[in-house]
């Protein structure tokens, strides 16, 4: 989403030290980003300090979700990424780091250590904000991934007009997908299909019914 908003000529603005799931704001990235014509995508967790800076400095802005469990497989794909590329030191940003022996595991082994233990905080980051979404209903807009499948563009023009943003439909240029992109197969349920029974059902108990619901994650 990140990229198709750059592309309606918006500045990309680094405003966070982008940790997760705990990450906090920088005010002088949120100064550059007051300054407008600017977008800005972080992994911010709804902490009171991130809170207080977002009233002070941004109009408005976007709460994007994404299945959790879409979400731990691709984390998993991207951390072998990261180690086959030799830049696995980059991943200390994130709580917890993959233990030493986390890649003589196979892949279930490495899928299951995730659930264990990166799944756990991406549920509690999701929980925290929706307590929130719900008490500024014109600073903050609630979406999810799955609402932009297939109408990227129509997507991106509502996020401009909720941001007060002035741009046309004709003026969003989508990226390329690829396999090197966040896109991968382009299907928001792949991890049916990888995780094991076992998995599924493990990952399946940890996310409030209400959540599925809600966004259609059944």
């Amino acid at each position: 989403m990140n990229e198709m908003l750059k592309r309606t000529g918006l500045k990309n603005e680094i405003v966070s030290l982008r940790y997760f799931p705990e990450d906090r704001l920088m005010i002088e990235g949120l100064w550059e980003l007051r300054k407008g014509k600017r977008v800005a995508s972080v992994h911010i967790d709804a902490h009171p300090t991130n809170l207080q800076l977002l009233v002070e400095f941004v109009p408005r802005w976007i709460v994007h979700l994404r299945d959790p469990r879409s979400v731990t497989l691709s984390w998993t794909h991207h951390v072998d990424r990261r180690f086959r590329e030799g830049l696995g030191e980059r991943l200390f940003r994130v709580t917890p780091v993959p233990t030493a022996q986390y890649h003589a595991m196979d892949f279930e082994g490495r899928i299951w250590w995730q659930l264990e233990n990166f799944f756990p905080c991406a549920i509690r980051w999701i929980e925290d904000w929706l307590r929130i979404v719900g008490t500024m209903p014109d600073r903050m807009m609630l979406t999810e991934f799955q609402q932009f499948r297939g109408r990227e563009a129509n997507f991106i023009e509502e996020i401009m007009e909720f941001l007060q943003f002035d741009v046309v439909q004709r003026e969003i240029v989508l990226p390329e997908k690829s396999l090197a992109s966040n896109f991968r197969t382009g299907t928001t349920d792949e991890w049916q299909t990888v995780f094991s029974s076992a998995q599924r059902d493990y990952a399946n108990r940890l996310i409030p019914d209400a959540w599925r619901k809600r966004f259609d994650w059944d």
